[in-house]
């Protein structure tokens, strides 16, 4: 399978929570070289794991590793020399690290005037909060996502710890994209200043999003202090566990009402609406609750998809791991995650021409491929021969054009 970013190169220099980014750009195919300090960057040592914290390996994945010290001139000479021969690099230091090496976005773009440097930083290169701290809770908190999580009138709960990070990383893999494509066009390399903390507002189930629930809220009938979750999808119990049912769009609700028996007490058209139910979910749910609990999940499951009515089963992490559709897809893969440890893991996140773009090698070591890296340098400069025919068309479209379409 020949992969849509394969012939494109990366550098990334992030440590944590822009790792991630990297990991969607080289599942899609591109060479991605991660730059370490001597000994490895601090988010190897932020979580249990084996050697390295499991979330590290995991957003790693698929990248080659070279360790530089950038407080020496010989460092960073191969970090330029390194970034004159790459389409992207991802940066995620703070604010005027790099620039005082530098190694800058600017420093960078101006030896390589094709480049897209992305710099994932907390809050943005500049602005009055360009030197707070940004971890995960911050983050949740300020963009929103706190004033949706937890118990109505209970103080607020973090969500699990990752799924910030996700969401910054998509974003950041997308905007690399973009300016990407902007660039085969035009030939002029861009910065990306990405606020993290813009990410999260607009992408984590958005308080001010523009779909689902956020969308929907606009009325006083959806609450933005932390409103009674369990009545959006609500899980109730079946014979042989438990099931989780989505009944948003006006079809899923008419297939629910005709599954329910079509009572009367519920026949008015303005339950078609989501905040009618919401208001009827103490009557409505012991109805659906009554219909389900001596069915079990699969016999429930299977009547759902008859009836266009999204129904998943709350499974346990164990039957996750032994589930036959994501052995089936592709989805869960057993691999050596570290030198002699093998375990269980997602794959990846896309599939193309209907095969899973994922794992295809562990984490790097610290270091692992400087030889392979730098011992290639000489002569490199040239476009790859697998390329995309589109890289080498340089700045046929003139510049200040912008991507309209996906290309061929």
């Amino acid at each position: 399978m020949t992969l849509p970013l394969t012939g494109v190169r990366i550098v990334e220099l992030t440590d944590g929570l822009a790792d991630g980014c990297g990991r969607y750009l080289a599942d899609l195919g591109a060479e991605v070289v991660k730059v370490e300090p001597p000994g490895g960057a601090a988010s190897r040592r932020a979580g249990p794991g084996p050697g390295a914290s499991l979330p590290f390996l995991l957003r790693n994945a698929n990248k080659l590793g070279v360790a530089l010290d950038l407080a020496t001139p010989a460092g960073r000479d191969r970090l330029r020399e390194l970034v004159s021969r790459a389409d992207i690099v991802v940066e995620s230091a703070p604010p005027g690290h790099l620039d005082a090496l530098g190694l800058g976005p600017r420093d960078l773009l101006a030896g390589n005037p094709g480049l897209v440097v992305v710099s994932v930083t907390g809050f943005g290169q500049t602005g009055p909060y360009r030197s707070w701290s940004a971890t995960e809770a911050v983050l949740a908190g300020l963009g929103g996502v706190l004033s949706r999580s937890g118990r109505p009138g209970e103080a607020p709960l973090l969500p699990p710890d990752g799924l910030v990070a996700s969401t910054v990383a998509v974003l950041a893999a997308w905007s690399a994209l973009v300016a990407y494509v902007k660039r085969l066009r035009t030939g002029v390399g861009e910065l990306v200043d990405l606020a993290a903390f813009e990410a999260v507002v607009h992408g984590f189930d958005p308080a001010f999003g523009t779909q689902g629930t956020a969308a929907a809220g606009r009325t006083e009938d959806f609450p933005r202090d932390r409103p009674d979750a369990a009545d959006f999808y609500p899980v109730f119990a079946a014979r042989d566990g438990h099931v989780r049912l989505c009944l948003l769009a006006k079809r899923q609700w008419r297939a629910m009402f005709g599954w329910l028996g079509e009572p009367p007490e519920f026949a008015d058209p303005r339950f078609d609406t989501i905040p009618a139910r919401f208001r009827a979910a103490n009557r409505l749910h012991p109805r659906i609750a009554a219909l389900f609990r001596d069915r079990p999940c699969s016999e429930l499951v299977a009547e759902g998809a008859r009836r266009g009515i999204p129904i998943a089963a709350v499974l346990t992490p164990a039957q996750v791991l032994a589930t036959e559709q994501f052995a089936v897809t592709g989805a869960l893969v057993d691999v050596e995650v570290a030198p002699g440890t093998r375990a269980r893991i997602p794959s990846g996140y896309v599939r193309v021409d209907g095969e899973r773009a994922g794992f295809r090698r562990r984490a790097p070591l610290p270091g692992e491929h400087n030889d392979l890296v730098f011992g290639a340098a000489a002569g490199a400069a040239a476009p790859a021969a697998d390329a995309p025919a589109v890289r080498r068309q340089g700045a046929a479209a003139g510049a200040g054009v912008r991507p309209v379409r996906p290309l061929a």
